[in-house]
């Protein structure tokens, strides 16, 4: 009786191993197709404003990441509004084993305003998602953010907030809230914050971004 129980154990632990391992198959199989979606590019990358806005216009162009790929996408972003719809953008040299992909999840909050972000999102060689961060984007007539990522994973992220201003003699400027914030992606796949940069002022707009006039209080 008891060899019997012992037989039935052993069959059922191996049962219970070939599953767990078809299951882990399934899902590296899954994330190679996800990863498809992507375009291929190579660093440095420069999401410059006339690249964002380009993005943007033209996101009916790009691949929607569809249910069964969603559970790629970090549970935060899913759950930042449930109408989102994400699109593949680019897969980026790997790093470590770290593969680094850009997303942009395009949403309509509750003010009734279109959103457009682009976030860096990070999986380890497991195919399991590591960390993201918001690297671009675009509210219209609220919010502007560009980026950049060199060749060593420095990441640098501009993001302007529209003001009220309040100098006549200033009113062909745009008035901003600057922030900058600078990142490196560690070889664990984390993406970590290393500096942060704001100021208020009067920007002149060009093609690829914004360049800083004076500040508001001057």
């Amino acid at each position: 009786m008891k060899i019997k129980y012992c037989i039935l154990l052993l069959i059922s632990v191996l049962c219970m191993g070939v599953r767990a391992q078809t299951k882990q198959l399934g899902t590296m199989f899954l994330f190679e197709n996800y990863l498809e979606t992507f375009k291929k590019t190579s660093l440095p990358i420069n999401l410059d404003r006339d690249a964002v806005f380009e993005i943007v216009n033209n996101g009916f162009r790009l691949y929607e990441i569809n249910n069964s790929f969603k559970k790629f996408i970090p549970t935060e972003l899913l759950k930042r509004n449930l109408n989102s719809t994400f699109k593949s953008l680019y897969l980026l040299p790997s790093r470590d084993s770290i593969v680094v992909t850009l997303v942009m999840q395009e949403y309509t909050d509750k003010h009734e305003m279109e959103n457009a972000r682009i976030y860096i999102i990070t999986y380890n060689k497991k195919n399991h998602f590591v960390d993201y961060q918001e690297l671009a984007g675009v509210v219209v007539d609220f919010w502007e953010a560009f980026g950049e990522i060199s060749c060593d994973y420095a990441i640098v992220s501009k993001c302007y907030q529209y003001k009220m201003g309040n100098k006549v003699d200033m009113i062909k400027y745009f008035c901003f809230a600057e922030d900058i914030y600078e990142y490196y992606i560690t070889n664990s796949g984390m993406v970590k914050k290393t500096k942060e940069t704001k100021r208020n002022g009067y920007f002149e707009c060009g093609e690829t971004g914004y360049n800083y006039i004076k500040p508001m209080n001057n």
